[in-house]
């Protein structure tokens, strides 16, 4: 997730701090921290002139510069800086782009979800970023994103419910955190996966700009509805990259848990209703707010879910925010 708010000034983040303080010369693995900054975001308020004490690796208070006691603990003082919990990226291509982890966490964020890539476990944290994958992508043959990028280590595609549920099983056996499928048929306008450049792959241009003539192959209901009880038996999750109103109906259809890059295309009213119903978490995407012009389009109610995301007021629908 990346956010950005006015009062984020020299934004430093309580992983990275600890990072610091922690492998400084002299620094007891038993040893309290004391961090104090001008202001400590805990996720839900902005603390001013506050500390947080921190023993045997836990936070064990968080209040004013003068309530927190020192006794006994080293101090790091970040002066006039934000901090804030490690972000949570949720929507990443990280492995698959050639990231670097230090990147990542030089803008805040601890952990990441990689969700279409390399499949692999878990690893990561204790001061180094924390990486979580779906695997590749579950598609139909020749669906995205096959047109533009290939399947090397970023599609698997699946021709009927049989192997769709086999897929899931070796996924999650492989490490998978949750489970991604494709549900794009492409041409939105605007949309960064249509427009020549594949979510930042430019040496595919050629493919991606002749792929976008035509419309992609999409999973069927059926075939989703298999992924989603196969994952869920197995407790886990299912994600669909979807922007427009064919792929919603599909991920209704089959009891996707989470909307991926939506909106970029309209979405009909009924539809958002439904995901209100069916308790659907969006994940939306920098760059397709960054580029789609869909949510303008909608319905008044639908603006109005849309204005409540990005002035940060409640939502109907639990509302999320990725690269």
């Amino acid at each position: 997730m990346t956010a950005t708010t006015g009062f984020f000034i020299r934004p430093a983040s309580l992983a990275t701090a600890l990072t610091l303080a922690l492998t400084a010369p002299n620094a007891g693995a038993d040893q309290a921290l004391l961090i104090r900054a001008a202001r400590i975001f805990d996720g839900y308020t902005v603390h001013t002139h506050a500390a947080v004490r921190i023993e045997q690796g836990r936070i064990a208070k968080l209040d004013s510069a003068e309530a927190v006691p020192a006794d006994g603990a080293k101090i790091l003082d970040l002066g006039d800086a934000t901090l804030l919990p490690g972000l949570i990226e949720l929507h990443a291509h990280l492995t698959y782009r050639h990231v670097p982890a230090d990147t990542v966490l030089s803008h805040g964020i601890t952990t990441v979800r990689d969700v279409g890539g390399p499949l692999h476990p878990p690893y990561g944290g204790d001061g180094h970023l924390r990486l979580m994958t779906s695997g590749p992508i579950i598609t139909a043959p020749a669906g995205y994103p096959i047109p533009s990028l290939g399947e090397a280590d970023i599609a698997i595609p699946v021709s009927d419910e049989q192997q769709a549920r086999a897929t899931v099983r070796e996924l999650i056996a492989g490490g998978a955190v949750v489970i991604k499928v494709a549900l794009e048929p492409g041409g939105e306008t605007g949309a960064p996966w249509s427009n020549h450049h594949a979510h930042g792959h430019a040496h595919q241009h050629d493919k991606t700009h002749s792929a976008a003539a035509k419309s992609w192959p999409m999973l069927t209901p059926n075939i989703v509805k298999a992924i989603v009880t196969e994952a869920h038996a197995l407790n886990r999750k299912v994600t669909a990259h979807l922007a427009e109103p064919r792929g919603a109906q599909i991920a209704l259809e089959a009891g996707v848990d989470e909307w991926a890059h939506t909106p970029c295309e309209e979405l009909p009213e009924a539809q958002l209703r439904r995901a209100v119903a069916q308790g659907v978490k969006m994940v939306s995407t920098i760059d397709t707010l960054a580029q789609c012009a869909g949510v303008a389009k909608m319905p008044a109610a639908s603006r109005r879910w849309a204005a409540n995301f990005c002035t940060g007021r409640k939502s109907p629908i639990p509302t999320f925010l990725g690269a």
